[in-house]
């Protein structure tokens, strides 16, 4: 008897320990050479403000479909990958005008001032290869986008350096498990802000991951004779699922609210994304 009672005792405590491992995990990137990952992005942007007295507003809304070809892995176990830019549209509607652009659309279907800015652009994104270096906690190593698209058409198709790592910003540096808590800090040089986002771990197991994420926007006020201010801005909230197989986004779904109000001016934006993964 108490030979089995041991057994048993063993048993179970090899089981708690098993269950205890199982409750921790290390998301990041699993992909496999050759194959080929996309993902849908889209966003849709509410903007209004008020200049010298004078309101206008703007809706702007756009999606990309994304390819993720991974071409090898490295010695050091890196992804050398090729980014392609397989569909995009845009619309704008603003002071009762609308502007629509799309990359599959028929010839003479887009409006001709977005076609005349887009269409070169997406034909040299589609005659070139860009291509980076992509470790598996989603952090671009290299990458020869900025010597095929300039800044201000970077900013048009978002495939640099920044613009990418922000996709995989929800991946951590140190093992998740349930109910715990990471911290993620993006700063953008351009528009001068600095956005704080917590991640939450809501669900965790070996097929998916579940986050929920808030955050704040802040931006540094400057004044001739006083010390700098950091102000907040605008927040942020979310949710995302990931894949816990390949590390990438099963869905996720994003708010951003801004607002800034300086010497009489007001600048409000609403944007509402999404990252869809396609099969």
């Amino acid at each position: 008897m108490r030979k089995y009672l041991l057994l048993f005792v063993v048993f179970a405590l090899t089981t708690a320990n098993v269950a205890m491992a199982q409750k921790t995990k290390s998301i990041e990137l699993s992909l496999k050479k050759g194959k080929t990952y996309r993902q849908e992005i889209t966003s849709e942007t509410s903007t209004s403000q008020e200049i010298s007295g004078m309101a206008q507003s703007m809706e702007l809304s756009n999606s990309l479909d994304l390819a993720f070809k991974v071409k090898g892995i490295n010695s050091d176990g890196n992804y050398e990958i090729e980014v392609k830019l397989k569909n995009f549209s845009m619309q704008i509607s603003q002071n009762g005008m609308e502007l629509t652009y799309a990359t599959d659309a028929p010839n003479g279907e887009n409006h001709p001032m977005l076609a005349s800015q887009m269409d070169g652009v997406f034909e040299k994104i589609k005659n070139e290869e860009i291509t980076m270096v992509l470790t598996k906690k989603g952090k671009v190593i290299s990458t020869n986008a900025n010597e095929i698209l300039t800044p201000q058409q970077q900013q048009i198709f978002p495939l640099n350096k920044n613009t990418i790592e922000q996709m995989f910003s929800y991946i951590p540096e140190k093992e998740i498990s349930k109910n715990s808590k990471f911290t993620k800090v993006e700063e953008d040089k351009g528009q001068k802000t600095t956005e704080t986002s917590e991640f939450t771990v809501t669900s965790l197991s070996k097929k998916k991951i579940e986050l929920s994420s808030n955050g704040k926007i802040t931006a540094t006020k400057k004044e001739e004779g006083k010390e700098d201010e950091v102000i907040e801005i605008g927040e942020t909230s979310g949710t995302i699922t990931i894949d816990g197989k390949t590390g990438l986004i099963i869905n996720a779904l994003s708010d951003k609210n801004v607002k800034v109000e300086k010497d009489g001016n007001k600048i409000e934006s609403t944007t509402k994304g999404t990252i869809k993964r396609i099969l």
